[in-house]
């Protein structure tokens, strides 16, 4: 996982995969850039998520309810973005 400022907003690149195998790594890693970027917007951006598990969605809630800033998830692969629609995620993000 990659995360970097840009126009204002942090952007975290998420790897091919979130799921119990990661998903601890892809928290610590992520509280981290978030912690460094204060109050700055953020966005995921999901063009190299491929699968995202049980966990890896739990993972994502837990972030954006820990935030009061505006969160985006960007470049989601249709397989992707179904089970976001499924579970209601398009709804949060």
């Amino acid at each position: 996982m990659e995360s970097a400022p840009n126009n204002g907003t942090l952007t975290i690149i998420l790897d091919e995969r979130i799921d119990v195998d990661n998903v601890a790594e892809f928290e610590k890693d992520t509280e981290k850039s978030l912690a460094a970027a204060g109050d700055m917007p953020f966005e995921f951006d999901a063009a190299n998520l491929c699968y995202i598990s049980s966990v890896g969605l739990r993972a994502l809630l837990k972030l954006r309810k820990k935030t009061k800033v505006p969160v985006a998830v960007k470049n989601v692969s249709d397989d992707i973005a179904n089970i976001f629609a499924v579970t209601g995620f398009d709804k949060i993000f």
